[in-house]
């Protein structure tokens, strides 16, 4: 199952532009390279030389639920500094959610969404 999500991606820019296809190659912070869509509009607004540096791209993407893989990554833009953002911190907190709310009904979760008595 795919769904649509927005990511923070944070890594070196190795590559950028195109003739007919923009996109922005980024080695991430584990080694591995994506290929992130983009516009020429969008990559030629940029004021700041990016190429071979480190840099925080903002995109969206579509997630596997399962595995976590992520495609058809889109530029969406370009942010100014490195977050301080963990996602071993977030997946840790996560854990901790999933095993504080595991013994909740899960009808009783979609009853009390969706504002229904």
């Amino acid at each position: 199952m795919w769904i649509p999500v927005e990511k923070y991606l944070e890594g070196q820019i190795t590559d950028l532009g195109g003739t007919n296809k923009a996109n922005v190659h980024l080695k991430l912070m584990n080694g591995k390279v994506v290929t992130v869509g983009s516009s020429q509009e969008l990559l030629a607004a940029e004021k700041t030389n990016r190429l071979y540096k480190l840099a925080v791209l903002h995109v969206g993407a579509e997630e596997n639920l399962r595995t976590g893989e992520l495609r058809n990554l889109r530029l969406l833009t370009f942010q100014s500094q490195p977050s301080d953002w963990s996602e071993a911190e977030f997946k840790a907190m996560t854990a901790k959610g999933t095993q504080a709310w595991k013994g909740v009904s899960d009808a009783w979760l979609e009853e009390l969404r969706s504002g229904k008595e």
